[in-house]
């Protein structure tokens, strides 16, 4: 009896669950490029780029983003205002050149008020490259981001929020009253929502990505999140 039972131990002990493994590990192998890109030096060469943007009677904001770390914050302005930089991690003279030549540039297409990024490299040659910053948007006009890399925060906005993200890690921190729904999918990563009624999970969806669907909040404003590879956290406060 003590040998079945020593034998079944160790059976037990050298079968990890691969699925579980597979599934962890490669958000965070993906999530290494927009780490590499948050890792520079103290002191880089930085150029600012700002821009302010009337809203009118605009209903809806888009952001058009590529690589870097930048926050959302919704205020109770009529403006859209990005207070952003440009950091080289060297004083390399090609990676200011091409610094040189990024700009923002905003539409405005009926009611909607696009702030696009452009001139930014191509991936592989934006390596030594990171956008940084904060934009400041009406929290009460409908918001829509695209976003390529890197990390984004998304605070205070007070009506639907839509975001499409290729390879990153997606926070948002909203105010529970003003939202009724929640819809986040990430392909290879996790999703969670935190809520007044405490911590939802997403389903598991192939073994490796997550998807989270929950519609039962007393506000209006629905928040929907397409990430491709990474993390998505929603807080409702």
């Amino acid at each position: 009896m003590t040998n079945v039972a020593t034998r079944s131990a160790v059976a037990l002990t050298i079968q990890p669950d691969p699925a579980r493994a597979f599934r962890r590990a490669l958000p965070c192998a993906a999530l290494c490029l927009a780490a590499a890109l948050a890792a520079l030096p103290a002191r880089a060469s930085d150029r600012p780029i700002s821009t302010t943007i009337a809203a009118g009677n605009a209903t809806d904001v888009r952001l058009v983003l590529p690589i870097g770390d930048v926050e959302v914050r919704g205020d109770g302005g009529s403006e859209i205002r990005a207070d952003l930089e440009l950091r080289c991690r060297h004083h390399r003279a090609d990676c200011e050149d091409r610094a040189s030549r990024v700009f923002l540039d905003s539409t405005r297409e009926g009611e909607r008020v696009t702030l696009t990024v452009r001139g930014y490299p191509r991936l592989l040659r934006s390596e030594s490259m990171e956008l940084r910053g904060v934009i400041h948007v009406p929290a009460d006009l409908r918001l829509a981001i695209d976003m390529r890399i890197g990390e984004l925060r998304v605070v205070d906005v007070h009506t639907d929020v839509r975001v499409d993200m290729g390879v990153g890690e997606v926070r948002m921190n909203l105010p529970a009253a003003n939202v009724h729904g929640v819809k986040l999918g990430s392909g290879v990563g996790d999703a969670s929502l935190h809520g007044p009624q405490g911590r939802i999970e997403a389903e598991r969806s192939l073994l490796i990505g997550a998807k989270l669907d929950w519609r039962e909040g007393t506000g209006a404003a629905n928040v929907d999140v397409d990430l491709g590879v990474g993390e998505v956290t929603v807080d409702l406060d």
